[in-house]
């Protein structure tokens, strides 16, 4: 069986390269993006990214660890997105290149 085109550019991309193309896509969409530069001062398995904008009124916060199309995500990573997910009206996920098209829709549901 012969891989698409898009699978081997999703398991070909690291995951610095597929961060920083959802932190542009986050911006251009209308979000303010956090990205701790190390994990020097942050907790073991803190998500990668925090992403905040207001949609209607209410504020809206999604917790993001990016992970390549083979990385592995760590017991502390999901810890974490475990217990934040169950904050109310919070969201926490792991996402890799092959869900691209489902970051985007999340990341570009409607502020009005």
């Amino acid at each position: 069986m012969t891989d698409t085109p898009r699978e081997v550019l999703d398991r070909a991309i690291s995951e610095e390269a597929f961060t920083r193309s959802v932190i542009a896509l986050a911006q251009l969409c209308g979000w303010r993006v956090h990205r701790n530069w190390t994990e020097l001062h942050s907790p073991k398995g803190w998500p990668d990214l925090v992403c905040c904008r207001e949609e209607k009124g209410v504020g809206r916060l999604v917790f993001i660890e990016a992970k390549s199309a083979r990385g592995k995500l760590s017991p502390e990573q999901a810890e974490w997105l475990s217990l934040l997910g169950r904050v109310p009206g919070v969201m926490a996920l792991c996402i890799r290149p092959q869900d691209w098209d489902e970051v985007v829709a999340l990341l570009q549901r409607s502020q009005a």
